[in-house]
């Protein structure tokens, strides 16, 4: 009893599947006549053209030589078709650009789309005309503008924008422009995703400004003009049919790196602290890697300067133009990249300060006798801001030397030998005119009394 419940429950379902599946071929003669070379056999037949519909949907013969059934059409897919896919994908897009296409809408597209399709199955050596007589009698109509209008849409399907499948880099606020060379952009529908984005569409052109860091996808599907899908109808005996619909879609997708734009920050620093000297109002020109100045950037009283955001991914240098007082520019070129890894590059760049070196030498002088060489006395050297910047004493030679920084200073002399002036406090001058060794020859002046005697009558 199980068993046939079994076998009873197995029929019901298949004899539902089939009716859900199973489709009628509705066939109207056209009142012309096809006439057509087949060079597999090398037959050539005249016959009656048909136009067929399924499901109320226009279709075409795909099996050319076996006659086309009424009934018991059951959906299927392409490789029941016998044709490989290279061939099946030719004659989808003969039919999907052919009769139901927009502005297609007259029998001699209806006749080119079918005419096409089995020249495609048959092969290249193979040809249909239509008439209105057997044989090519009567008038011969006239498809090959429609069979061209067809084939030029076809073999466009698979045009793409130019600008599709590719990764590219923008920068944060700044607008990067997709323009589509092909001019194919109309045939898409775009679709444009990513954290906080502007854009717009204008013909073949997309604008996009990006607001955050992040990724940018650029997502554009074909346009499709049918409401279905395609099917594929076959029957025992009968001839494989072609229902029109949609084909595969093609979608495509840029995607955008956003990145942001990097600022330069200079940090400067000298070999020695001096008070009264500072590092401000250093300027600093920022330059590609092609020479081409960017920006010109100066110091602050810290030693910074900073760069707006306004660096892309590449290499770059700064250099300075204008050292501050007190120190040597600096010709070097400061190289750095920019590879979107760091919104913020610091470079630091040594100062360095003008330095001269200052030569005493000390001598005592006795009237009557030649200058002596005065050793162990010692100067002290008082900057700008009255603090004691050094002490320095002469060797056996009666030389004293020191390298001063820029600035201005008093030497005053400290000690002397014996019996000797000292001599006058003295400034000395170190800048960037200044000679680079400066000189002084220093002589102390003997002390000499006198003895005025005066007579009194």
């Amino acid at each position: 009893m199980k068993k046939l419940l079994l076998i009873i429950s197995i029929l019901l379902l298949t004899v539902m599947f089939n009716n859900v599946l199973a489709e009628s071929l509705t066939k109207k003669k056209s009142g012309y006549v096809f006439t057509r070379y087949d060079p597999r056999d090398g037959i050539t037949t005249s016959a009656d053209y048909y136009t067929y519909e399924i499901d109320n949907t226009v279709s075409y013969c795909i099996e050319p030589g076996i006659k086309e059934g009424t009934s018991d059409y059951v959906s299927s897919d392409w490789a029941s078709t016998g044709l490989d896919l290279k061939t099946f994908n030719e004659i989808s897009l003969i039919a999907y650009y052919g009769y139901t296409y927009p502005g297609h809408n007259t029998m001699k597209y209806q006749m080119a789309t079918q005419g096409l399709i089995w020249d495609k199955i048959l092969g290249s050596d193979s040809w249909t005309r239509f008439s209105t007589d057997y044989w090519e009698k009567g008038e011969k109509i006239d498809v090959s503008e429609e069979k061209n209008e067809i084939e030029q849409l076809v073999s466009a399907h698979y045009q793409k924008p130019s600008f599709v499948n590719a990764v590219k880099t923008a920068y944060v606020g700044e607008r990067i422009v997709l323009e589509d060379e092909n001019n194919a952009l109309n045939k898409f529908n775009v679709e444009i995703s990513g954290n906080d984005v502007n854009y717009s569409i204008n013909e073949n052109v997309i604008t996009i400004v990006p607001n955050n860091v992040g990724t940018i996808t650029v997502n554009i599907k074909k346009i499709l003009s049918y409401s279905n899908q395609y099917k594929i109808f076959i029957s025992n005996n009968h001839q494989n049919m072609y229902t029109v619909g949609n084909v595969e879609n093609i979608t495509y997708t840029t995607r955008i790196n956003v990145l942001p734009k990097a600022s330069v920050k200079i940090i400067k620093k000298s070999e020695k602290t001096v008070n009264y000297l500072s590092l401000e109002e250093a300027s600093y020109g920022l330059y590609d890697e092609s020479d081409n100045l960017i920006s010109t950037l100066k110091t602050d009283k810290y030693g910074e300067a900073f760069s707006d955001p306004i660096l892309k991914i590449g290499k770059y240098y700064v250099k300075e133009l204008a050292a501050p007082n007190g120190f040597e520019i600096d010709n070097e070129k400061h190289y750095f990249t920019v590879d979107g890894s760091k919104d913020l590059i610091e470079i630091e760049v040594e100062e360095k300060l003008i330095k001269k070196e200052i030569t005493l030498f000390k001598q005592t002088y006795k009237l009557g006798s030649i200058p002596q060489i005065e050793e162990g006395i010692s100067f002290e050297i008082i900057d700008e801001s009255g603090k004691l910047f050094s002490t320095i004493s002469t060797d056996e030679n009666g030389v004293a030397k020191i390298m001063l920084p820029y600035g201005k200073y008093i030497v005053k002399q400290i000690n002397t030998t014996a019996g000797y002036y000292r001599v006058d406090d003295f400034e000395i001058s170190v800048d960037e005119k200044s000679s680079t060794n400066i000189f002084y020859s220093l002589i102390d002046d003997e002390i000499t009394e006198y003895l005025k005697i005066v007579k009194i009558d």
